[in-house]
């Protein structure tokens, strides 16, 4: 069973804001599917895990903070940001 992924407004304005940069475009491209296909299938075992429900993932050079609800089985990204 897929688990649904929800972005919260600002992680999407952050991703939209990194797009806008052509030079890192082919790696977010690459590495936001990368991340979405581990969350899609098996979030609480993805990353490491953070305060709450929350974990972190990274997938140079980028990285995700999501909150996982695995009762539930919904994920809602909070922040991304090129390192």
């Amino acid at each position: 069973m897929n688990d649904t992924i929800e972005w919260v407004a600002s992680a999407e304005n952050d991703l939209a804001s990194l797009w806008l940069n052509v030079k890192l475009r082919p790696l977010l491209a690459k590495a936001a599917n990368a991340i979405d296909v581990r969350l899609r299938w098996n979030a609480h075992e993805v990353g490491e895990s953070r305060e709450r429900r929350e974990r972190i993932e990274f997938e140079p050079p980028f990285a995700v903070v999501f909150d996982c609800d695995s009762t539930a089985r919904h994920v809602k990204v909070l922040y991304i940001w090129a390192f």
